[in-house]
Formats: structure tokens, sequence, C-alpha cells
């Protein structure tokens, strides 16, 4: 089950919902509408819901029988749907009644479910909440994504941008299942004011995309107010984010191509974010978080596919990045004031070791290079391992610095 997501729509886009829901949607994929009926309105006071929802591989609109106004207006409501030409059935699933309408023409039988018999006016945004489809908002995301671009891409940040996509590509395409057996890749860019954060998800059809969140909490929310008067757009709905049902921080899909464009592109926009609506300077650490499965054997460069010079030194070299990433595993799994392996090495040993092979990292990559075209699978995975090797080491040193400096 994909997360769900809420946004504000205006009701003129709810035809689109049900669009994208009928395009995307499987078995249990849903979206609700979520509005207040004006005070002058006859009936209960209270919020309602309007349900379209996949049942059956067939879509439909729902009227949930929880709530006291979805409850009270039952019969009036059926009412009106029966007088606009539909059929009207009551159902019964989990233990919850609700009535439905299926057929040609829904998504305009709930815009006047909206605007006529509850109305709302027709320019006025309600409530959506969504699940188990990616709802892509209808409003064009080219400009406010062009502006946390632009922000992200100045020259002060390049360094800064080098970096997160570096971690993007390492993250991207590793998760081996998102529930169950199986292991999630994701990684998240923090500061002191916020984060952004990417986890490689699996699609139904074995496919690999990001789904991104944004901090959203109220330092953020009085940045954005500044930012609004500034761009004349409020900068994280513009960029297509919606706000996830369960903690409130901003969500969106990012549909990828994974080529290494595409991920400056993307470490772009997040050093953006960071800038814009963190804060953040170049003085500024930012606290890289992640985790990347381990590697699947059947899909590991074949050394002997080498030249015969080169597959020693490769071997030897790999055998002390998987030497020096295993120690820094076990360190990381140890728990707080527990004893230190001799094995394995106090902090300062086993961070002395990585910084070891980081520092003989570029005559290595180098030869790889020298290769050519036939093994840029090779640099490019051994480039990977470089990475998180470097992140490894930053996230072991942020552990263990008042150990390691006293």
């Amino acid at each position: 089950m994909t997360p769900m997501l809420e946004y504000s729509i205006p009701i003129a886009h709810i035809a689109d919902v049900v669009q994208q829901l009928r395009a995307k949607g499987k078995n249990a994929a849903f979206a609700v509408l979520m509005f207040d009926p004006p005070s002058s309105l006859p009936g209960s006071i209270g919020s309602t819901n309007l349900q379209y929802s996949v049942e059956n591989d067939s879509i439909g609109l729902d009227w949930i029988l929880i709530g006291p106004r979805n409850i009270a207006d039952k019969q009036a409501l059926a009412e009106f749907m029966m007088d606009q030409g539909y059929e009207v059935v009551e159902r019964e699933m989990n233990g919850v009644n609700y009535l439905r309408v299926e057929g040609h023409g829904i998504a305009d039988l709930g815009t006047l479910i909206v605007t006529n018999f509850y109305q709302l006016q027709p320019q006025m945004e309600v409530g959506l909440l969504t699940a188990d489809f990616d709802y892509e908002p209808i409003h064009d995301c080219t400009r406010g994504l062009e502006l946390v671009r632009q922000a992200g891409a100045q020259p002060r940040f390049a360094a800064e941008v080098e970096r997160v996509a570096a971690v993007l590509r390492l993250m991207a395409g590793k998760t081996t299942s998102n529930y169950g057996e199986g292991t999630v890749a994701w990684v998240e860019l923090r500061t002191e004011a916020g984060f952004i954060g990417f986890t490689d998800v699996v699609d139904d059809n074995d496919s690999h995309r990001l789904f991104s969140e944004v901090s959203s909490g109220q330092l953020i929310r009085e940045i954005e107010k500044g930012l609004t008067e500034n761009f004349g757009m409020d900068l994280i709905p513009a960029c297509g984010f919606g706000r996830p049902y369960q903690n409130g921080s901003n969500a969106r899909w990012f549909v990828t191509d994974y080529s290494d464009e595409w991920f400056n592109g993307l470490a772009e926009f997040s050093v953006g974010i960071m800038f814009l609506l963190f804060g953040q300077r170049l003085e500024d650490p930012v606290q890289v978080d992640f985790f990347v499965p381990g590697p699947d054997l059947d899909k590991l460069p074949n050394w002997d596919e080498l030249p015969e010079a080169f597959q020693v030194p490769y071997c030897d070299f790999n055998s002390r990045i998987y030497a020096a990433i295993a120690k820094y595993h076990k360190l990381m799994a140890s728990d707080d004031g527990e004893p230190f392996d001799p094995k394995i090495g106090n902090p300062n040993d086993v961070c002395d070791e990585m910084q070891t092979v980081l520092k003989d990292y570029p005559a290595f990559v180098g030869k790889l290079g020298e290769l050519g075209a036939p093994y840029a699978y090779f640099l490019s995975y051994a480039l990977d391992n470089q990475t998180e090797l470097s992140e490894s080491l930053n996230t072991l040193r942020r552990r263990y610095r008042a150990q390691m400096f006293n």
C-alpha cells in the first residue's frame, strides 16, 4: 500500500482526480473529498466525505455511512443521485455500510453533489485524501521545480550538489521489497531546520521510483510565508507536493529515468529546498542519513572479466572496502556503552581504516577509468562503493564524536 497523501484542490479538479484514479488505481485504491457544507444549509453540523474507489476492478462513487453528516444526509442524497439518473445500491464492507454508484459520468456526479446538493461555490477548494495510486496535482509544477532547482544550481553549491547526487545514485534502485521480506533503500538530508528524504519504492511491475518527503514543521511554514510574498507561490505545493496523512510532512512521487543528468537535477532541487526552505548556508553541515541493502551477489561485477593484470589488484582493493564497511556496520549495531570487540577495534581505528581506503580510492577508480567503456559497469559500481564508504565514515564520526575527541 502506498502512503496516503492529502491535498487541497479546486472543485473543478474533481474530474481529474477521478480520471487519474481510473487510469492508475487498482482494487482498494481510493480518493476522498473532504469539505464543510455551508452553515446556512439545513442539516447536522460537521464535515462530510465523498469517496471514489476501485472495487472489483470498477470505479465508483461511495457515500460512507460514518460521521453524523453523512448518516443524516443518506436518504436525501440517495434521492438526489437517483434524480440524476443513477442507480444507488447500499453495500457493506468490513462492518461499514455505504451507498455506491457506478457507471458513466460519476465524476460529474461528484461535482454536482458538492456544488448543487451542498451548495459550495465552484471556485472553492476541498480537501483530498488519496491512497494506493500516484496522484499528480493538475497544476503545472514546472515553475516551482525550476525555481528551486535554480537556487540549488548556484556555483557555490556545486560540491554539495555533487555529494547529494552521488548518494541518490547509490540508493536508487536498491530496494528489494517494500513489504514483507526484503529491505528498503532510503536517504534523508537533514539540517537543524528540517529534512528532505527519498525512498526507493518498487511498484507492481518491478519498476523503481523515488518517493520524497519534505519537513513541514512550524519553522518551515514561517519561512514559506516569506517565500510566498517574494515569489507569489506556495513553494512546496507549487513543486507538486501533497501532505501525507500519517505525519503531516509534504510528499510526492518522482518518476525517474535514473540517468546521471536526472540525479544531478534532483540533487540541485534538494539543495535548493535546503537553501530556500531551511535557510541552509555553505558553512552549515548537512547530515546525510541513509540505508542501502547489501549487494546482490548475482549482480556484482564479475572480476574475471577484467584484464588479467588488473584482476588481483581489483579483488584486493574490494576486500579492503568490504572489510572496512563490515566493521562500520558492526560498530553501528552495537549499543552505546557496550565494550568494543577487539577484532573490530575502537571507533578511531575503524575511522582510520576507512579513511585510508578512501585516500587510495582516486588511484583505484583512475585505473578503472583507463579501461574504457567496456568496463563502465565496474567503474560505476566502484564509485557507488566510494560514496557508501565516505558517507558511512561521516555517520560513524557523528555517532562517536564525543569519544573520538576525548
